[in-house]
């Protein structure tokens, strides 16, 4: 083979060498904008009483890592209009990952439809209607009471108080303003004359002071209260000053039996 035929044949090598480096980058940028955002309700119970309970396992079934809050959109059973919406708190979930998110509402007796809706990495997937059936309230009053709130940057702190003893009660906003997504919550047990407080997580998006009614019920729908209130923002840190108050007495008065601060002789 004279010199000319090897550099042919060198020169067809590089080419083919450069064609394969090129199909085999153009597959690694393919397979990179192939990333989907997908996710699935694996499980989902509705506790059907004068309350309702969702209780929703969403599963990240794409290939990206994503934030994922829950809205379920409440209607009346072969109706068009959203009675009512209510929200769950915001998780990360990475890809094939599952995490529950639980939403409480408190509608008026009767059937209803409720529509999920997941805002996954900014998307919203609609999923349902699932029917439900909401019993009717005791409506007592008098035992349960919402008694107060502080609303600081990203929650509000609901305080509830009974006169007798109840294992559970759920705090649901019963009206928010529009735009708005506010959170449930639960007390866990309360006991005759306590006074519990309730996180509520929320986002105004844009911040405009307003009001907002919250609803309280017991777990066993006999007791339920309403509580409205003009949102005013303030510190965080006025929700540790009943705490700090014992706290300065409790070091004055061990400063005090120690003979006060050692002076220098």
């Amino acid at each position: 083979m004279d010199s000319s035929s090897c550099l042919k044949v060198f020169l067809s090598g590089i080419i083919l060498l450069i064609l394969i480096s090129g199909t085999a980058t153009s597959s690694v940028i393919e397979a990179s904008v192939r990333e989907t955002i997908k996710g699935q309700v694996s499980y989902l119970n509705i506790t059907e009483k004068a309350y309702q309970k969702f209780r929703i396992f969403w599963e990240n079934t794409g290939s990206v890592p994503c934030e994922v809050r829950i809205r379920m959109d409440i209607y009346r059973k072969n109706g068009s209009e959203v009675v009512y919406s209510g929200w769950s708190g915001k998780k990360p979930i990475i890809n094939s990952e599952e995490k529950e998110f639980v939403i409480y509402s408190s509608v008026p007796e009767g059937d209803y439809s409720a529509v999920l809706r997941a805002y996954q990495c900014n998307e919203i997937r609609n999923i349902g209607p699932y029917g439900f059936h909401s019993e009717p309230s005791g409506g007592g009053s008098g035992v349960l009471e919402i008694v107060g709130l502080n609303a600081y940057e990203d929650e509000m702190e609901v305080f509830v108080r009974s006169s007798e003893y109840m294992e559970n009660a759920y705090v649901v906003p019963d009206g928010y303003p529009l735009g708005w997504i506010v959170e449930s919550g639960e007390t866990g047990n309360l006991y005759p004359g306590m006074t519990k407080s309730v996180l509520i997580g929320y986002d105004p998006g844009v911040w405009t002071e307003d009001t907002i009614r919250f609803k309280a019920v017991s777990e066993d729908g006999s007791h339920e209260d309403y509580g409205e209130f003009t949102i005013r923002r303030i510190s965080r840190i006025f929700r540790f000053l009943p705490l700090a108050f014992p706290a300065v007495i409790i070091f004055l008065v061990l400063l005090w039996l120690s003979g006060g601060p050692a002076t220098r002789r």
